[in-house]
């Protein structure tokens, strides 16, 4: 949203200044109106002009069709170079107003004016540059930090889970996002419910000597007690692996837990009572040893 608004605000004032110099351009260009009526003596020792005509072929071409090119790429969606031609813009109105006070050896109102808008343009390209090469790769390293955290039972986001509550295990899309959102969700799955049985089938596609074993355990663990804890009648879960097979009930989880696993779903409940837990091998063991039954 930042970024739309940055980008759409450039592209205004670009074609702001474009309209404008074409609208001075013109007028120059006619030289019958106005401050362009008479061509200053004073600057034909100065400048190569003899009158506005030329000057005013320049602002129409250089900085109107030029900001109409910088306005075209603000808009442009996903372009990250948005900022560089508007910025090369208000660079050279602003070198152009400085080399016409040195030339001219004096200020007028209107150069104090357009200095100011040539200002404004590098400060909103500026603005647009800070989003694209700081904000987006300090929020791209975040999104990459929080995938790679949401593979750690430990500190997987319990918030992004709570969404999947249901009473029934027969909901078999809510199963299946569930466990797209746990650990173990870059390996290739597969799932099959048995809502007679009360009992889901995850199937891994790879060896637990692949994935490494303490990983599996560790996060079978876990998202065994997501799924008791968020899916009411769920009563069994079988996780298929290639050549080996492990079952977890939902008696043996609530045993562990020491009752209704539900209660478990508050922050500082779940860090405490099951994140921060697994983090202690001895306890990853035995809970291995009293909740996962290998086939």
């Amino acid at each position: 949203m930042q970024q739309k608004v940055s980008e759409k605000l450039l592209g205004i004032y670009d074609l702001i200044l474009a309209l404008g110099a074409i609208y001075i351009g013109v007028m120059m260009v006619i030289s019958n109106n106005g401050i362009f009526v008479e061509y200053p003596k004073e600057w034909l020792s100065k400048v190569p002009f003899e009158s506005w005509v030329i000057p005013g072929i320049i602002a129409i071409v250089l900085f109107g069709l030029g900001n109409i090119i910088a306005a075209i790429f603000s808009f442009r969606k996903e372009n990250n170079k948005s900022w560089f031609v508007s910025a090369i813009m208000g660079g050279i109105l602003f070198i152009s107003l400085v080399a016409q006070v040195i030339i001219l050896g004096e200020w007028y109102l209107a150069t104090a004016e357009f200095l100011i808008l040539s200002i404004i343009q590098l400060c909103l390209s500026g603005y647009t540059f800070a989003y694209y090469c700081v904000v987006i790769p300090k929020n791209n390293q975040k999104n990459i930090q929080y995938i790679a955290e949401q593979q750690n039972p430990t500190t997987h986001d319990l918030n992004s889970i709570l969404k999947y509550n249901n009473k029934y295990m027969g909901n078999s899309s809510n199963i299946v996002n569930l466990y797209r959102t746990l650990p173990l969700n870059n390996i290739a799955i597969s799932f099959e419910l048995f809502p007679q049985k009360l009992t889901a089938e995850v199937n891994y596609k790879d060896t637990i000597e692949n994935i490494n074993e303490n990983r599996v355990n560790i996060a079978l663990i876990y998202n065994s007690t997501v799924a008791f804890a968020l899916i009411d009648n769920l009563q069994a879960i079988n996780y298929n692996f290639t050549g080996s097979t492990y079952i977890v009930l939902r008696s043996d989880v609530e045993k562990w837990y020491g009752g209704n696993l539900s209660g478990l779903l508050k922050k500082d409940e779940w860090k405490s009572k099951v994140q921060d837990k697994l983090e202690d091998n001895e306890y990853a063991d035995n809970c291995t040893k009293s909740v996962l039954k290998k086939q």
